[in-house]
């Protein structure tokens, strides 16, 4: 669940003749299909400018405001944070055509790693693999709680990655899916390793303790069955849940009519998962700019947008989903 607070800030704009902001627009496509909801970003020396989604249709139009630091100077075009070699110009008023071609989201997998006595375990390694390639990893936390993205690739597109706990296969594995999110946890003996490096005991007696287990079992059951007993488990272990709010927005006191400003949004998430949100930053009710933000577990993250206002007054700016 995400749950989005809008949080109002106000802004008075001092007259000026307002300086009208360069437009590219264009469809962005894969593989010669229209991309919907790809994020296309304007950028300057690598410093985000603008950005936009690309509509049902795979089409967009991005709104470059003006500022006499990047005046007739290269504007990059990203898609989906992946540098597409297409620039603009800017020039004020002007319109530049631009067909992009979209490189594809990371997939982001999360959840917890529990040994087989059911004790989550921190500090344990996390991989996902194609054939022998390991692709991300990351670590658990105190909770015993990890979080990765898997990068997009053609090479694995619809295809099922393996999964590794310290270094060993286990039987589980995610289908990559650009954009896609997975929770995946994992209860087994892959996870047993750490805890007993940790307990300090005799390994012998670890030994016979194991030995002895294994006597008083049906000799007919082995690794396998031990491990489809404990991944049944897993849809009793509750699913982390993301928690997003706006926290604060903050803006100068006064702008020049026609300049652009900086709307600082913090948001936070109070939940024990990961989370993206996606938001519309309202001018008097009327969208102004639009981008998605993902927030990691019991953190916050700070974004800034830029916004121009053509006419003097006093307006009210929110965050909303």
């Amino acid at each position: 669940m995400i749950v989005c607070a809008s949080v109002l800030a106000l802004v008075s704009v001092a007259g000026a003749q307002p300086v009208p902001p360069h437009a590219v627009y264009g469809e962005v496509t894969r593989d010669g299909v229209a991309a919907p909801g790809s994020d296309v970003t304007a950028l300057h020396d690598g410093s985000e400018l603008v950005s936009t989604k690309s509509g049902t249709d795979g089409q967009y139009r991005i709104e470059i405001p003006y500022d006499s630091s990047y005046s007739g100077e290269e504007i990059s075009l990203e898609v989906n944070s992946t540098d597409t070699g297409s620039t603009a110009t800017f020039e004020a008023g002007e319109t530049s055509r631009r067909e992009l071609d979209s490189g594809g989201l990371p997939h982001l997998v999360e959840g917890y790693i529990e040994n087989s006595t059911d004790d989550r375990v921190d500090d344990e390694d996390v991989a996902f693999l194609d054939g022998d390639t390991e692709e991300a990893s990351d670590s658990t936390d105190a909770e015993g709680f990890y979080s990765l993205e898997i990068p997009f690739s053609d090479d694995y597109s619809r295809e099922n990655l393996d999964m590794s706990v310290d270094g060993e296969g286990v039987d589980k594995s995610v289908e990559f899916r650009s954009g896609g999110e997975t929770v995946l946890n994992y209860t087994g003996e892959a996870a047993d390793s750490s805890t007993q490096q940790d307990t300090g005991g005799d390994s012998e007696g670890s030994q016979e303790s194991s030995e002895d287990d294994t006597q008083e079992s049906d000799g007919s059951q082995g690794t396998g069955d031990l491990l489809t007993n404990e991944t049944a488990s897993l849809d009793e272990s509750p699913e982390p849940v993301a928690n997003i709010s706006v926290a604060n927005l903050e803006t100068p006191d006064a702008v020049t009519q026609g300049s652009t400003f900086e709307l600082e949004i913090s948001l936070e998430n109070s939940g024990d998962a990961r989370g993206n949100t996606s938001n519309e930053v309202l001018l008097e009710g009327e969208s102004v700019s639009t981008f998605t933000v993902q927030v990691p577990p019991s953190s916050s993250v700070s974004t800034t947008r830029e916004i121009t206002i053509e006419d003097a007054g006093n307006y009210t700016l929110m965050v909303a989903t």
